[in-house]
């Protein structure tokens, strides 16, 4: 996981600003910005203390302090340009050349990026409804990086104008662009600009949002809350995997509540690049895909990326969508799921998710079947879990083994803690966490059964990111361990505060005998 972090995110009680700006101006400190509509202020990393951070949190006024995460767009470039307008491979690999937008169900589009050339000769403009916002003072209808209208352009570039590339939605009349400019010119951002930037695409109506950004960090409870409510208002909201070609989780993509990209090149075959996990729910076209850029910066390029294939997603959705404006966000993406165009392994797996998206086929099925193709469940899972029934839970069973029991109540900041459960071998068995903070409220309690080959030791390795364990300033947390019915270890109160990373050893078979501590006491390190 990532822990680059720009400082920190300050959540306040509603109407409770001027007393938390009060108190960090009283240890003689600066807020960099206040966020209204989040109710945060973001701090300054370098004019935070450990100490500070700690008085911050204690205070009543102050729901929780997390970090303000960097995150950064998910493309690369390369240098191309033609002069007659092109369709790119990606328009037909998703159908969009078989589906127009519906003439008069119009769908706000909101792209979360660097901005948007506004001037571009090929994009809709201010005539068409398009709109934005920005976090800083750098307006958002300038794109000096390019990334974001790179990515505008793959949803929504002007068709039949003989120039330049077509879009998903090449009708600038059929759909309404907001921008909302979270990311500075070299591509980077934050978690509070970006979730700021979501806030105000909320707050503008937009029914489907595209971000093609993210990092591998532990997910924030601001983030969490906010995409919470923005689904759970109906919005279909859509992020990159990640361009890192391993397994580890981006964020916000692998929140439930978020579609997760990866990509595909023009033979429909995996990137190399795309982050593969079992919340990769879509995949799209994403490797040298042509599409609008800065006129300054030759008006077109090819860009590779998650980032390029995460357009194609929401740019289906939205028009899909349009045919079906009575249709939840949760079934419109059940079905785009459902008819995604298997890639990989039968089924969905961890490279392509469910498969590529495909606009005609969600629309055959919802002219088939009406909205209930997508089901009449609001629940979000994410990934290969999304649109799957709940199956009855399958009776525990251990017959050949021993069961471990592993019982841990979290504190308050639960994204500070993480466990791993390794063999004598030190090789990872299971791993859990980091899990949601819920300050100031506590606690989260999460109960593990997992069966264990007998004869040999094993080592559970709890760890607080914090370094203050999880006892007891945010709330009352603890863990037990038991193994084959015997206790091995119950840690609470000032024994669960304090630590880093506290080791408990069990199990001790045969060879593993001697690395076995004399007592149930957990061990440091």
């Amino acid at each position: 996981k990532s822990s680059e972090f720009d400082g920190y995110i300050v959540k306040f009680e509603k109407s409770k600003e001027s007393q938390v700006q009060s108190m960090v101006f009283s240890m003689g400190k600066s807020v960099d910005r206040i966020i209204p509509k989040l109710n945060a202020l973001v701090l300054k990393k370098d004019d935070c203390t450990e100490e500070m951070i700690k008085t911050l949190r204690d205070n009543e006024n102050v729901e929780y302090v997390e970090p303000n995460y960097k995150l950064y767009t998910f493309g690369v470039q390369q240098d191309e340009r033609r002069l007659s307008e092109d369709v790119p491979y990606g328009i037909k690999m998703v159908q969009a050349d078989q589906l127009d937008f519906h003439p008069t169900n119009k769908v706000k589009i909101c792209v979360v990026d660097t901005g948007y050339a506004l001037n571009h000769p090929d994009l809709p403009n201010t005539q068409h409804g398009v709109m934005g916002g920005q976090v800083n003072q750098d307006p958002w209808n300038s794109d000096v990086n390019g990334h974001g209208t790179h990515c505008a352009g793959t949803i929504g570039a002007i068709g039949g104008n003989d120039i330049g590339v077509v879009g998903v939605n090449d009708d600038p009349e059929k759909f309404e662009f907001i921008i909302g400019k979270s990311m500075d010119d070299n591509g980077q951002g934050t978690v509070a600009g970006v979730t700021e930037m979501v806030r105000f695409c909320m707050d503008n109506g937009a029914n489907v949002i595209s971000m093609s950004l993210g990092g591998a960090y532990n997910p924030t409870q601001i983030e969490y809350e906010t995409y919470e409510e923005a689904y759970d208002n109906g919005v279909l909201i859509i992020a990159a995997a990640g361009n890192a070609g391993n397994s580890f989780e981006s964020f916000p993509a692998s929140f439930p509540m978020v579609m997760s990209v990866g990509a595909v090149n023009n033979a429909e075959q995996w990137a190399a690049f795309s982050q593969f996990n079992d919340q990769v729910e879509i995949s799209g076209p994403g490797v040298d895909t042509f599409s609008t850029f800065p006129m300054a910066k030759g008006s077109y390029k090819s860009l590779s990326g998650t980032s390029m294939a995460t357009p194609h997603v929401a740019g289906v959705a939205a028009k899909v969508w349009s045919h079906f404006p009575d249709c939840s966000n949760n079934q419109i993406r059940n079905v785009l799921i459902k008819t995604a165009k298997e890639a990989g392994p039968d089924g969905c797996d961890v490279k392509y998710g469910h498969g590529i998206v495909q606009a005609k086929a969600a629309y055959d099925l919802l002219f088939e079947e009406g909205c209930e193709a997508g089901g009449v469940s609001s629940f979000a899972a994410g990934g290969c879990l999304q649109g799957v029934p709940t199956p009855s839970p399958t009776p525990y069973s251990c017959e050949n083994g021993k069961t471990l029991k592993f019982d841990l109540t979290t504190d308050g900041y639960g994204a500070e803690t993480t466990w791993k459960l390794k063999n004598g071998d030190n090789e990872l068995i299971k791993e859990g966490g980091p899990y949601l903070n819920t300050a100031p409220e506590c606690c989260s309690t999460f109960q593990y059964e997992i069966c264990l080959p007998a004869n040999d030791c094993y080592n559970l390795a709890i760890e607080d990111s914090y370094a203050d364990g999880i006892c007891c300033d945010y709330g009352e947390g603890s863990w037990s361990i038991q193994y084959d019915g015997v206790i091995v270890a119950e840690v609470a109160g000032d024994n669960a505060g304090g630590f880093t990373v506290l080791h408990t050893n069990f199990g001790c078979g045969g060879q593993c005998a001697e690395v076995c501590p004399s007592s149930k006491t957990p061990t440091a390190s």
